[in-house]
């Protein structure tokens, strides 16, 4: 029923039986988890349990907020236990934030750096619940998205990206 700020979680358990070779070899007992088009920073979008704007005064989620934000806990609740004694590949495919775009008043600030921020948290956090360890294997990827929400050569995921140098692979 969303059709803005919707994402989508495929986790797709890769066993070392059903793919040999050595290119496989790399998600052997591996969960892949590829998280995209969070589109944070837009009202209709997952976003922060609450945020002090940077042009003063608080951002609190709406109802479609909570709910978006509700769905999103579960998801990371069955990674978490998928996840069991598996290596974590977790690729963030595209458009962690909305970007403004195409004149679209469904931001929660014009302040593109604000949403990159506030993505930055929440894919800290997740990183965080589901306890990435690089030094464990973990590996972390992020793929563009489209110019439209990423912003000119994709300035606003770099943004993103930049924050996770010293685990992004």
């Amino acid at each position: 029923p969303f059709n803005r700020g919707a994402f989508l979680f495929y986790c797709i358990m890769i066993t070392y039986e059903k793919y040999k070779g050595e290119v496989m070899k790399t998600f052997k007992d591996a969960l892949l988890v590829s998280l995209g088009d969070m589109q944070i920073g837009s009202t209709v979008a997952l976003a922060p349990r609450t945020w002090n704007l940077i042009d003063g005064g608080t951002f609190t989620p709406s109802p479609i907020q909570n709910i978006i934000r509700k769905y999103y806990e579960q998801s990371i609740t069955v990674i978490k236990e998928l996840r069991k004694r598996k290596r974590l590949i977790f690729v963030l495919n595209g458009e962690p934030t909305d970007g403004v775009h195409h004149g679209t008043a469904q931001l929660i600030s014009q302040i593109a750096g604000e949403a990159n921020e506030m993505a930055a948290t929440i894919i800290d956090e997740t990183l965080r619940e589901l306890e990435f360890n690089k030094e464990r294997g973990d590996r972390l990827y992020f793929i563009e998205g489209t110019e439209a929400h990423d912003g000119k050569q994709h300035q606003n995921h770099e943004r993103v990206a930049r924050d996770f140098d010293e685990i992004a692979t």
